[in-house]
């Protein structure tokens, strides 16, 4: 089994379920030293979520339990990203090593569309991410 975490439209289950319908969440999860950014250049011209390093920030997600076949399914929805590996840790405190999409394809310039963030909305509401982290989602600027 592999462990995947999911940030951005991921996090939403009907999203998940239709490119990986054998995904499992295992629910929330927090990404030490990570900022939540949504500066990646999306096929459509509009931004897409993105995480960068930093020691003063954490990124709230969902983890999902899925198979390294799973994965390399995933690697062509996530085109532009690279999967790194990471350490996620569960509301129990327990730490779980999982992998995690990255861009250096960003620009500031660039904003998510609407159905984009609301799915991420969608996402972080269904998995119980805490409300700082669902408003952070709703206060995002967008295209309409």
């Amino acid at each position: 089994m592999a462990y995947y975490f999911a940030y951005g439209s991921n996090m939403e289950q009907a999203q998940m379920a239709r490119r990986i319908p054998e995904a499992r969440s295992l629910g929330r999860a927090r990404l030490k030293g990570y900022a939540f950014t949504c500066n990646k250049v999306g096929r459509d011209g509009t931004a897409k979520a993105n995480v960068e390093a930093t020691r003063a920030e954490d990124v709230w997600g969902v983890l999902y339990e899925l198979t390294a076949t799973n994965l390399d399914t995933l690697d062509r929805y996530e085109g532009g990203y690279r999967r790194v590996r990471v350490s996620a840790e569960l509301p129990s405190g327990d730490s779980v090593a999982c992998d995690l999409y990255v861009s250096t394809q960003t620009s500031t310039k660039l904003v998510p569309s609407r159905a984009y963030r609301d799915r991420m909305v969608r996402g972080a509401r269904e998995h119980d991410l805490p409300e700082s982290c669902c408003r952070a989602l709703e206060a995002l600027v967008v295209a309409d």
